[in-house]
């Protein structure tokens, strides 16, 4: 009997050691699908066009150089600063008040060049803007809402 219950006590920790990665590899996968993935190249800029002005960026790794586009507020270039890098992230915040995050990964071949954030999943809607930085898509919605109803009176 005492045999028994030592070989339970040895066979119990073995048991969790082999089940902890399978959990890991579950969560890889999530993260993996959650964000959209763009193939970057050291030769070749990718621009990502946004529906809003650019409001904040954060690159994950110095391995990316990353900036706006000259003269527009909406479209940012991405490019490796160093060939085969490991993956990293690059978020953004636009001024409608959405977070985008993105998966990047080194290719030579780079195949996205352009990519519209309109087809990327949203991480985040909350994002909340200092009284100076309002939301810019609910200035519009004001806006075009007081313009509706100035159009109705005058008829």
């Amino acid at each position: 009997m005492k045999r028994a219950n030592y070989l339970f006590l040895i066979s119990l920790p073995l048991v969790c050691v082999s089940v902890n990665p399978q959990s890991n590899a579950r969560e890889t996968v999530f993260y993996e699908d959650q964000y959209k993935n763009l193939q970057i190249g050291f030769s070749k800029t990718t621009s990502i066009i946004f529906p809003y002005t650019i409001k904040s960026i954060d690159k994950g790794s110095a391995e990316v150089l990353v900036q706006k586009a000259k003269g527009v507020e909406n479209i940012l270039l991405v490019k490796a600063a160093k060939q085969h890098f490991f993956q990293t992230n690059l978020t953004v915040v636009t001024s409608d008040g959405k977070l985008y995050v993105f998966v990047l990964n080194y290719d030579d071949l780079c195949p996205d060049l352009n990519f519209k954030a309109e087809n990327a999943v949203v991480a985040s809607r909350d994002v909340l803007f200092s009284l100076e930085n309002e939301n810019q898509k609910r200035i519009e919605q004001c806006a075009w809402a007081a313009y509706s109803k100035k159009k109705k009176s005058v008829v």
